[in-house]
């Protein structure tokens, strides 16, 4: 196999070196033209199997028959874009595009190659464009273009995907793509339509399937969540054992937690062991000499340790299965899916969310600014405001739009509204926003919880986009303020 690959780059090579006036640019008759395209065809239906090596056989057969046939020069270099070879890649792309001027698919595949590779989305995004502009009814590139933005983090994301629905309403994934954009920042309704578009389009779309039973999960239609999820689970797909949690979960919201137990137990142990391990680690959920012990354990006596912590918890201890514990498994599990994309197991917001649960109240720098306005919320965020007294005050200040706070008037003192009013001003500047200094235009993300202690505010930075949330450091500095903080 490896000798056969080897002939076969060395030919590819030699095709892509040749000069245009080479032996193979003479004019193909119409029947080299019709056996070249169906090799090609051939070709990206290997490819699409997978069979890479047997795709680029077929590529340079039908480019030695018509040595003009760009769709071929594409097709290798989607190819080699599989083995990851980007040069080879690019070299392919680039001469689809000497082959035939402002050919679409091949801008759109010189922007996949860049793409990938470091500090070059702003140019894969300009080949998109040009994709874009040689062919407007190239959804693939429109496509592309969508969710090489959404990895930039830009706020024409969702746009861009729309526009891709308006080329190919029944596009294969950007119904998808939408409902995950909604389902983000919390619009459930949409995100479910989204989903059921996308099912409508491709039935066999397990991932809008899968989303599907979530958002139904999280709007309580539990009966029609079981129904799809358990399509999810009954076949063999990428998004299954995510499908097990899911189900899981669902029972654990309807109280059945004898079947929750079960689906829970199925997830864990098709994980990999230091997956396992952190399912049962007490290091979040106990102190002193407990952990102590449990740390200098050995891995089976941890398993028992654990057990025998979660059986002196249980809250009905009559019942087959531990609704504690299964809580845990779900926050967990939770960390693991939601706040595990750039580090291992999780980042801090991890660590939080396995202590504390699902927050009473989160809100995000950006578009998913969430301002306060349960009772139990707001008067969590007026007594941080009040403990933060004139280091709150000053902070506030800092945040307020520096043009708005121009007009306060020339007249100073006489302008300066009573301390009440002044504090309803600065309670107004916290909303959406956390009791803790973060920096203005950077990512920040903060959760209260109203049952924890008094009531506490957690607050989260991202230092690089994109990237793993932080807990916010503490303030530099001596003075008054930093001390409060």
């Amino acid at each position: 196999m490896m000798k056969c690959l080897s002939k076969v780059l060395t030919v590819l090579a030699l095709c892509l070196a040749l000069p245009s006036g080479g032996v193979l640019a003479k004019k193909a008759t119409p029947e080299e033209v019709a056996q070249a395209e169906a090799l090609y065809q051939k070709g990206m239906a290997l490819l699409e199997e997978d069979q890479v090596d047997g795709a680029i056989e077929q590529f340079l057969a039908a480019i030695e028959i018509h040595d003009k046939h760009a769709p071929a020069y594409v097709g290798m270099g989607h190819a080699f874009l599989e083995k990851g070879n980007l040069k080879e890649a690019e070299k392919a792309f680039k001469k689809a595009l000497r082959k035939q001027k402002k050919y679409a698919p091949a801008f759109n595949g010189l922007g996949l190659v860049y793409s990938q590779k470091k500090n070059e989305l702003r140019r894969a995004i300009r080949y998109f464009r040009d994709a874009n502009r040689a062919d407007k009814t190239y959804s693939e590139a429109q496509y592309s273009l969508a969710k090489t933005l959404e990895r930039f983090g830009s706020s024409e994301t969702l746009k861009e995907y729309e526009n891709v629905l308006k080329i190919d309403p029944q596009h294969h994934d950007a119904h998808y793509r939408i409902g995950r954009i909604h389902e983000g920042d919390r619009a459930y309704d949409k995100a479910e339509k989204a989903y059921r578009d996308q099912i409508a389009a491709s039935g066999d779309h397990y991932g809008a399937q899968l989303h599907l039973g979530i958002v139904l999960k999280v709007q309580n239609k539990t009966d029609e969540a079981v129904e799809v999820l358990t399509r999810v689970t009954g076949r063999v797909n990428p998004f299954q054992r995510r499908g097990v949690l899911e189900l899981a979960q669902v029972f654990q919201k309807r109280r059945g937690y004898d079947r929750a137990s079960k689906l829970f137990d199925a997830y864990i142990s098709e994980l990999e062991k230091k997956e396992q391990t952190l399912f049962y680690d007490l290091n979040f959920l106990t102190s002193g000499k407990t952990l102590e012990t449990f740390k200098a354990a050995s891995e089976e006596e941890k398993k028992r340790l654990f057990d025998a912590f979660w059986s002196s918890r249980d809250p009905a201890p009559v019942t087959e299965a531990n609704e504690r514990q299964l809580e845990h498994y779900r926050r967990v599990a939770f960390a693991r899916e939601h706040f595990g994309e750039y580090t291992f197991p999780w980042d801090d917001r991890g660590e939080a969310y396995i202590r504390y649960g699902n927050p009473d109240h989160v809100s995000q720098s950006g578009s998913g600014i969430n301002i306060e306005r349960h009772p139990r919320v707001v008067a969590v965020k007026e007594q941080l405001i009040a403990r933060a007294g004139s280091a709150a005050i000053a902070l506030s200040r800092r945040r307020v739009d520096p043009v708005e706070s121009s007009m306060t008037g020339p007249r100073g003192e006489l302008d300066r509204p009573d301390r009440a009013t002044r504090q309803r001003q600065v309670d107004a500047n916290f909303m959406g926003w956390p009791v803790y200094p973060v920096p203005i235009d950077g990512r920040w993300e903060y959760w209260i919880y109203t049952e924890v202690g008094p009531g506490i505010e957690v607050t989260f930075v991202q230092r690089n986009y994109p990237g793993p949330y932080e807990y916010a450091e503490m303030p530099l500095g001596r003075g008054r303020h930093a001390r409060i903080w």
